[in-house]
């Protein structure tokens, strides 16, 4: 039987924690005990997206980032600091 690792003692880095499925899995982890890094798209009104609307005490226990993911030393700085990734990616629409 294959033993599933427990990422609750590391650092895990959501991307586009900011979107709607992020968010709500950047929720669950933190009210689960996971420690986040939570990777939030930047924009010029310093908003964390959905997560604006989390409960406080979720707020309160994240560290987030705002950065572009198509920029490649973003997300290495990220990922360095997060060893234990737990990362999904924003699906592109075509054109």
């Amino acid at each position: 039987m294959k033993e599933i690792m427990d990422l609750r003692n590391k650092k895990n880095l959501v991307t586009d924690a900011d979107g709607f499925i992020g968010s709500h899995l950047t929720e669950k982890m933190v009210e689960k005990g996971y420690r986040v890094k939570a990777f939030v798209f930047y924009n010029a009104f310093n908003s964390w997206g959905w997560l604006d609307h989390s409960p406080r005490q979720v707020q309160d226990n994240l560290e987030v980032f705002a950065g572009a993911i198509a920029e490649l030393m973003d997300v290495e700085i990220q990922v360095q600091s997060s060893p234990s990734a737990c990362a999904r990616k924003k699906a592109k629409s075509p054109g």
